[in-house]
Order: C-alpha cells, then structure tokens, then sequence
C-alpha cells in the first residue's frame, strides 16, 4: 500500500472523531473544519515520523493538541499588535503580580 493510500485510510478512520471532538472543544464547525484539515496536512508530513508506539490516535491527538497551541499563539500576537497600534497596550505583554 502506498503511502498515499495509507494516509487515506487513516483519514477515513479518524477524520469524524477529530473534527467532533474539534466541534466540541472549540464550539465552531468552522474552526473545527479549518484544524482538522490542517491536522491531517501536518500528519501527512510527519508520518514517516510515527514510530508506531502508540495507537495512531494518541498521534494524532497530540498533532491536533499543537495545532490548536500554534493557532493560539498566532491569535495572541494578532491581538497584542493590534492593540499596539490602537494605542491602548502600553503595557502590552507585561504581566502582572499578584500580592
């Protein structure tokens, strides 16, 4: 079986589970749809990558778990420079203590 196939197969396995749980999480068919896709490109990648310790799922998960992490951080900067430009973070960034 090609590498193709292989990953098509595992598309088809895992694609409604994923994106339901995506679904769940994010509370936005949209989202959800647009992180699958990129999930699956990414394990596309990779796979010559998966050592095959554990279940493909767990693999899986965890590319989905970066995924959502890489976007999160995207979403972060996209926010803090616009308020950099809306004039309103001078203190942008900087956390604070708590006493």
């Amino acid at each position: 079986m090609s590498q193709s196939n292989i990953v098509e197969v595992l598309y088809q396995d895992h694609h409604s589970w994923l994106t339901g749980w995506l679904r769940r999480k994010l509370g936005c068919p949209q989202n959800a749809a647009d992180l699958a896709q990129d999930t699956f490109i990414r394990a596309y990648r990779a796979i010559g990558g998966f050592r095959g310790d554990a279940q493909f799922s767990t693999w899986l998960h965890r590319i989905v778990l970066n995924a959502c992490f890489d976007r999160l951080r995207r979403l972060a900067a996209r926010l803090l420079a616009a308020a950099i430009m809306l004039g309103g973070a001078t203190n942008a960034g900087k956390t604070r203590r708590r006493r």
